[in-house]
């Protein structure tokens, strides 16, 4: 694909998330997952959270988009695509 980007791996302490989110607001990183233990505390720094993340209380994806630092979860399509493929129906339960 030869895109110019650097995806890597870093442990960031719940005092650390801050810095994490400044460094996206300005640039010097474009965005992030986020992961246990760190998906619920890491939405109180963002401009902005997604309808799917807000419902699960919940984001794995940060990134900026028109100046504001946005929070995301895809976390729940691949737990609903993983019911759908195998026919797992949770109405009713």
């Amino acid at each position: 694909m030869n895109i110019p980007a650097e995806y890597k791996k870093i442990r960031v302490k719940e005092e650390e998330l801050p810095d994490i989110i400044q460094q996206i607001r300005n640039g010097k990183l474009d965005g992030c997952n986020v992961t246990i233990p760190h998906k619920e505390n890491s939405m109180k720094f963002l401009d902005e959270i997604n309808p799917r993340a807000e419902s699960i209380s919940s984001v794995n994806c940060i990134m900026k988009s028109n100046s504001k630092i946005i929070g995301n979860n895809t976390d729940w399509f691949g737990f609903t695509m993983a019911l759908k493929e195998n026919k797992i129906n949770l109405s009713n339960k």
